[in-house]
């Protein structure tokens, strides 16, 4: 029975060794971020857009500040997550701390 097993698992072995090149050109992957940050239109963007870093610069402390309170080890985006219990959700909290601190922001168009 042992020595059974043993053949047909050489076997499936080399059988999956064997598979066309072409088998792994299947699946393809892509840097989304690397991709936006190269590009001319991406560096465009992020001209236009430096008002984002106002945000994330008083959103960051907010976010240590809840991580802290409430005694929290990781501190994950829900668009990692399948599925978190609601009550894990600190969304709602960030907005509220957030509209205080930084209102508005103010954004200049340049016309190059």
């Amino acid at each position: 029975m042992k020595k059974s097993f043993i053949i047909a698992a050489i076997a499936l072995l080399v059988g999956c060794l064997s598979l066309p090149a072409k088998a792994a050109e299947d699946v393809l992957i892509v840097n989304l971020q690397y991709v936006v940050s190269q590009s001319k239109s991406g560096l465009s963007l992020r001209k236009q857009s430096e008002a984002l870093n106002s945000i994330d610069s008083v959103m960051s402390p907010i976010l240590t500040e809840l991580v802290n309170e409430k005694g929290a080890k990781v501190l994950l985006d829900r668009q990692a997550i399948l599925f978190g219990d609601p009550k894990l959700d600190i969304s709602a909290e960030v907005v509220k701390k957030l509209n205080k601190r930084l209102p508005d922001v103010k954004v200049t168009i340049s016309d190059e």
